[in-house]
Protein backbone atom coordinates (compact mmCIF):
# COMPACT_ATOMS: atom_id res chain seq x y z
CA UNK A 1 0.00 0.00 0.00
CA UNK A 2 1.55 3.60 -1.05
CA UNK A 3 0.84 6.78 0.16
CA UNK A 4 -1.17 9.11 -1.79
CA UNK A 5 1.13 10.98 -4.35
CA UNK A 6 -1.42 12.87 -6.70
CA UNK A 7 -0.50 16.56 -6.85
CA UNK A 8 -3.86 17.49 -6.75
CA UNK A 9 -4.56 16.12 -3.65
CA UNK A 10 -1.56 17.27 -1.97
CA UNK A 11 -2.97 20.30 -0.12
CA UNK A 12 -6.06 17.92 1.61
CA UNK A 13 -3.70 15.87 2.65
CA UNK A 14 -1.23 18.43 4.41
CA UNK A 15 -4.24 20.16 6.12
CA UNK A 16 -5.90 17.09 7.04
CA UNK A 17 -2.20 15.89 8.93
CA UNK A 18 -2.02 19.56 9.70
CA UNK A 19 -5.15 19.32 11.77
CA UNK A 20 -3.82 18.49 15.37
CA UNK A 21 0.29 19.30 15.11
CA UNK A 22 -0.99 23.15 15.43
CA UNK A 23 0.19 23.94 11.65
CA UNK A 24 -1.52 26.37 9.34
CA UNK A 25 -4.26 24.42 7.10
CA UNK A 26 -3.39 24.75 3.44
CA UNK A 27 -5.91 27.23 1.29
CA UNK A 28 -8.37 24.63 -0.18
CA UNK A 29 -7.89 24.10 -4.20
CA UNK A 30 -11.42 24.45 -4.59
CA UNK A 31 -14.94 25.05 -3.04
CA UNK A 32 -17.92 23.16 -2.27
CA UNK A 33 -21.26 24.21 -1.71
CA UNK A 34 -23.40 21.83 0.66
CA UNK A 35 -26.81 22.16 1.06
CA UNK A 36 -28.86 21.64 4.63
CA UNK A 37 -30.36 18.66 5.48
CA UNK A 38 -33.70 18.10 7.49
CA UNK A 39 -34.75 15.62 9.37
CA UNK A 40 -39.12 15.21 9.22
CA UNK A 41 -40.68 14.60 12.39
CA UNK A 42 -37.88 12.54 14.06
CA UNK A 43 -37.74 11.84 17.39
CA UNK A 44 -34.34 9.57 17.77
CA UNK A 45 -32.40 10.66 14.57
CA UNK A 46 -30.52 14.20 16.48
CA UNK A 47 -27.01 13.30 14.26
CA UNK A 48 -26.38 11.21 11.33
CA UNK A 49 -23.51 8.50 11.41
CA UNK A 50 -22.95 5.99 8.13
CA UNK A 51 -24.83 6.89 5.02
CA UNK A 52 -24.90 4.23 1.90
CA UNK A 53 -25.99 5.43 -1.10
CA UNK A 54 -28.07 2.62 -3.37
CA UNK A 55 -28.59 5.43 -6.31
CA UNK A 56 -28.19 8.59 -6.90
CA UNK A 57 -31.29 9.96 -4.72
CA UNK A 58 -31.95 7.09 -2.59
CA UNK A 59 -29.70 7.29 0.52
CA UNK A 60 -29.73 4.90 4.36
CA UNK A 61 -28.02 6.05 6.84
CA UNK A 62 -27.80 5.51 11.23
CA UNK A 63 -29.60 8.26 12.97
CA UNK A 64 -28.63 8.56 16.52
CA UNK A 65 -28.44 10.59 19.95
CA UNK A 66 -26.84 9.56 23.34
CA UNK A 67 -28.62 8.74 26.40
CA UNK A 68 -27.20 7.71 29.92
CA UNK A 69 -24.39 5.72 28.93
CA UNK A 70 -26.08 4.21 25.43
CA UNK A 71 -26.82 5.11 22.21
CA UNK A 72 -30.59 5.24 20.58
CA UNK A 73 -30.20 4.60 16.93
CA UNK A 74 -32.73 4.18 14.35
CA UNK A 75 -32.27 3.74 10.51
CA UNK A 76 -33.07 6.39 8.54
CA UNK A 77 -34.13 7.26 5.04
CA UNK A 78 -33.92 10.08 2.32
CA UNK A 79 -35.18 9.49 -1.49
CA UNK A 80 -33.82 13.13 -2.36
CA UNK A 81 -29.78 12.70 -2.09
CA UNK A 82 -30.17 13.47 1.98
CA UNK A 83 -31.94 17.25 1.66
CA UNK A 84 -35.16 15.51 3.52
CA UNK A 85 -34.64 12.23 5.78
CA UNK A 86 -37.39 10.11 7.86
CA UNK A 87 -37.03 7.67 10.45
CA UNK A 88 -37.52 4.09 9.45
CA UNK A 89 -40.44 1.96 11.59
CA UNK A 90 -39.28 -0.75 13.87
CA UNK A 91 -35.77 -0.24 13.66
CA UNK A 92 -34.97 1.36 16.48
CA UNK A 93 -31.96 -0.27 18.49
CA UNK A 94 -30.02 0.36 21.57
CA UNK A 95 -25.79 -0.19 21.35
CA UNK A 96 -23.18 1.04 24.18
CA UNK A 97 -21.13 4.35 23.62
CA UNK A 98 -18.73 2.65 21.52
CA UNK A 99 -21.31 0.74 19.41
CA UNK A 100 -22.73 0.99 15.95
CA UNK A 101 -25.40 0.07 14.09
CA UNK A 102 -24.37 -2.45 11.15
CA UNK A 103 -26.91 -2.05 8.40
CA UNK A 104 -26.89 -2.92 4.63
CA UNK A 105 -29.15 -2.13 2.09
CA UNK A 106 -29.23 -3.38 -2.10
CA UNK A 107 -31.68 -0.42 -2.83
CA UNK A 108 -35.42 0.84 -2.08
CA UNK A 109 -36.55 -2.37 -0.86
CA UNK A 110 -33.93 -4.59 0.64
CA UNK A 111 -31.97 -4.32 3.78
CA UNK A 112 -30.36 -5.59 6.97
CA UNK A 113 -29.99 -4.83 10.33
CA UNK A 114 -27.57 -6.79 12.55
CA UNK A 115 -27.07 -5.65 16.33
CA UNK A 116 -28.12 -5.93 19.99
CA UNK A 117 -31.55 -4.91 20.04
CA UNK A 118 -33.35 -2.70 22.64
CA UNK A 119 -32.58 -2.60 26.27
CA UNK A 120 -31.48 -5.89 28.32
CA UNK A 121 -31.94 -7.88 24.70
CA UNK A 122 -30.12 -10.76 23.10
CA UNK A 123 -28.43 -10.04 19.38
CA UNK A 124 -30.55 -10.02 15.95
CA UNK A 125 -30.44 -10.14 12.91
CA UNK A 126 -33.67 -8.55 10.72
CA UNK A 127 -34.28 -8.39 7.38
CA UNK A 128 -36.90 -6.05 5.65
CA UNK A 129 -37.88 -5.75 1.85
CA UNK A 130 -40.19 -3.25 1.92
CA UNK A 131 -38.17 -0.37 2.60
CA UNK A 132 -38.63 -0.91 6.59
CA UNK A 133 -41.99 -0.56 6.84
CA UNK A 134 -41.81 -4.35 7.77
CA UNK A 135 -39.07 -6.66 9.34
CA UNK A 136 -38.65 -10.34 9.74
CA UNK A 137 -36.21 -12.12 11.95
CA UNK A 138 -33.28 -13.98 10.62
CA UNK A 139 -31.08 -14.69 12.90
CA UNK A 140 -28.88 -13.86 16.36
CA UNK A 141 -26.14 -13.19 14.90
CA UNK A 142 -24.51 -10.00 15.83
CA UNK A 143 -22.06 -8.07 13.39
CA UNK A 144 -20.37 -4.47 13.78
CA UNK A 145 -19.79 -4.20 9.72
CA UNK A 146 -21.95 -5.91 7.15
CA UNK A 147 -22.81 -5.27 3.59
CA UNK A 148 -24.87 -7.59 1.56
CA UNK A 149 -24.28 -8.00 -2.42
CA UNK A 150 -27.19 -9.70 -3.54
CA UNK A 151 -30.47 -11.66 -2.07
CA UNK A 152 -28.36 -14.42 -0.45
CA UNK A 153 -24.73 -13.57 -0.09
CA UNK A 154 -23.50 -11.03 2.81
CA UNK A 155 -20.39 -10.37 4.58
CA UNK A 156 -19.25 -9.11 8.52
CA UNK A 157 -16.84 -8.93 10.62
CA UNK A 158 -16.58 -8.89 14.47
CA UNK A 159 -13.93 -7.67 16.29
CA UNK A 160 -11.20 -10.39 14.43
CA UNK A 161 -13.81 -12.77 13.14
CA UNK A 162 -15.02 -12.74 9.71
CA UNK A 163 -18.51 -13.89 8.87
CA UNK A 164 -20.19 -14.71 5.43
CA UNK A 165 -23.78 -16.20 4.65
CA UNK A 166 -25.35 -17.67 1.38
CA UNK A 167 -28.80 -17.43 2.29
CA UNK A 168 -29.66 -14.24 3.53
CA UNK A 169 -28.39 -13.81 7.04
CA UNK A 170 -30.45 -16.80 8.34
CA UNK A 171 -27.16 -19.03 8.94
CA UNK A 172 -23.27 -17.73 9.26
CA UNK A 173 -19.82 -18.92 8.35
CA UNK A 174 -16.78 -17.96 10.36
CA UNK A 175 -13.73 -17.03 9.89
CA UNK A 176 -10.73 -15.87 12.05
CA UNK A 177 -8.49 -13.44 10.49
CA UNK A 178 -4.78 -13.22 12.26
CA UNK A 179 -2.98 -10.57 13.86
CA UNK A 180 -5.61 -7.96 13.56
CA UNK A 181 -7.09 -6.74 16.88
CA UNK A 182 -10.11 -5.24 15.24
CA UNK A 183 -11.93 -4.98 12.13
CA UNK A 184 -12.75 -1.04 11.48
CA UNK A 185 -13.71 -1.39 8.01
CA UNK A 186 -14.72 -3.87 5.13
CA UNK A 187 -15.62 -3.33 1.78
CA UNK A 188 -17.05 -5.83 -1.18
CA UNK A 189 -16.89 -5.24 -4.86
CA UNK A 190 -17.91 -8.34 -5.59
CA UNK A 191 -19.07 -11.60 -4.11
CA UNK A 192 -15.43 -13.26 -4.29
CA UNK A 193 -13.42 -9.59 -4.14
CA UNK A 194 -13.24 -7.61 -0.48
CA UNK A 195 -11.28 -6.37 1.39
CA UNK A 196 -11.33 -5.96 5.47
CA UNK A 197 -9.08 -3.21 7.65
CA UNK A 198 -7.64 -2.62 11.45
CA UNK A 199 -4.99 -1.88 13.51
CA UNK A 200 -2.33 -4.05 15.46
CA UNK A 201 -0.34 -2.51 17.65
CA UNK A 202 1.86 0.46 15.73
CA UNK A 203 0.66 -1.04 12.19
CA UNK A 204 -2.42 -0.77 10.21
CA UNK A 205 -3.47 -3.81 8.49
CA UNK A 206 -5.38 -4.69 5.21
CA UNK A 207 -6.38 -8.07 4.07
CA UNK A 208 -7.48 -9.08 0.74
CA UNK A 209 -9.91 -11.73 -0.65
CA UNK A 210 -10.66 -13.04 -3.90
CA UNK A 211 -12.66 -16.48 -3.16
CA UNK A 212 -15.44 -14.82 -0.65
CA UNK A 213 -13.31 -14.32 2.51
CA UNK A 214 -12.12 -18.34 2.63
CA UNK A 215 -8.64 -16.98 2.56
CA UNK A 216 -7.20 -13.67 3.25
CA UNK A 217 -3.50 -12.28 1.79
CA UNK A 218 -2.24 -9.56 4.52
CA UNK A 219 -0.50 -5.90 3.51
CA UNK A 220 1.10 -4.57 6.62
CA UNK A 221 2.11 -1.00 6.97
CA UNK A 222 4.00 1.39 9.99
CA UNK A 223 2.69 4.79 9.64
CA UNK A 224 4.63 8.16 10.83
CA UNK A 225 2.73 8.51 13.73
CA UNK A 226 0.98 5.33 15.80
CA UNK A 227 -2.68 4.79 14.36
CA UNK A 228 -5.78 4.81 16.90
CA UNK A 229 -8.00 3.37 13.92
CA UNK A 230 -8.89 2.60 10.72
CA UNK A 231 -11.22 5.98 9.73
CA UNK A 232 -12.44 4.92 6.21
CA UNK A 233 -11.83 2.23 3.59
CA UNK A 234 -12.95 2.69 -0.25
CA UNK A 235 -12.03 0.69 -3.74
CA UNK A 236 -13.16 2.13 -6.78
CA UNK A 237 -12.43 -1.18 -8.67
CA UNK A 238 -9.91 -4.10 -8.14
CA UNK A 239 -6.92 -2.10 -7.87
CA UNK A 240 -7.48 1.26 -6.46
CA UNK A 241 -8.43 1.74 -3.63
CA UNK A 242 -8.62 4.60 -0.01
CA UNK A 243 -7.47 3.74 3.55
CA UNK A 244 -8.22 6.66 5.90
CA UNK A 245 -6.44 6.46 9.65
CA UNK A 246 -6.34 8.15 12.93
CA UNK A 247 -3.33 8.81 14.81
CA UNK A 248 -3.02 8.49 18.83
CA UNK A 249 -3.34 11.98 20.86
CA UNK A 250 -4.49 14.21 18.59
CA UNK A 251 -1.78 13.56 15.77
CA UNK A 252 -4.21 14.14 13.02
CA UNK A 253 -4.63 11.96 9.59
CA UNK A 254 -2.92 10.36 7.01
CA UNK A 255 -4.56 9.55 3.69
CA UNK A 256 -3.29 6.69 1.81
CA UNK A 257 -4.08 4.72 -1.75
CA UNK A 258 -2.99 2.19 -3.59
CA UNK A 259 -3.09 1.21 -7.22
CA UNK A 260 -2.27 -2.74 -6.61
CA UNK A 261 -5.13 -4.35 -5.13
CA UNK A 262 -3.70 -3.08 -1.49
Amino acid sequence: MTRLSVAAFGLVLLSIIGYGQGQKAASPPFELTWTKGRCLGCKNAAWLGEIQFVSRSEVWGVGFKDELNEVNTIIVHSTDAGRTWREVPQSQQYTDPDGRLAFSFLDAARGWIASWGNRGGEPQMIGTRDGGQHWQSLSQQFLQCMQFLDDTRGYGTVADEFFRTDDGGRSWVKTKIPDIGFTERMVFLTPDNGWIAGTHGKDYLVFRTVNGGRDWEESRTTPPQPPDRVRDLFFFDQQRGWLTTWNHNDEGTYLYSTIDGG
